[in-house]
């Protein structure tokens, strides 16, 4: 009855951990400060033009701050990890 329940919350633990990865992105995709490896001077994150890892980055292709999107990212990184325990 125990392993059932455990099994039950960990169950939960992933959709939760899925939704919340997904919410936290999109955040830190819109507060991205902007630019892209080819073309610092543009505004915003482009889908197909920025790598996944630009977000955690402290300052963009033209020096500006990206704090924002940084921490949006770290803290999604490290709530991945601790919330990945359950299966090692």
């Amino acid at each position: 009855m125990l392993i059932a329940q455990l099994k039950n919350k960990v169950g939960y633990l992933v959709i939760i951990n899925c939704i919340q990865f997904i919410v936290l992105t999109i955040i830190a995709m819109f507060t991205y400060a902007g630019g892209t490896f080819y073309n610092p001077g543009t505004r915003g994150e482009s889908f197909f033009n920025n790598f996944f890892s630009e977000l955690g980055g402290l300052k963009n292709h033209e020096g500006d701050s990206n704090i924002i999107s940084a921490i949006f990212l770290y803290f999604l990184s490290l709530s991945w990890v601790y919330q990945s325990f359950p299966f090692f």
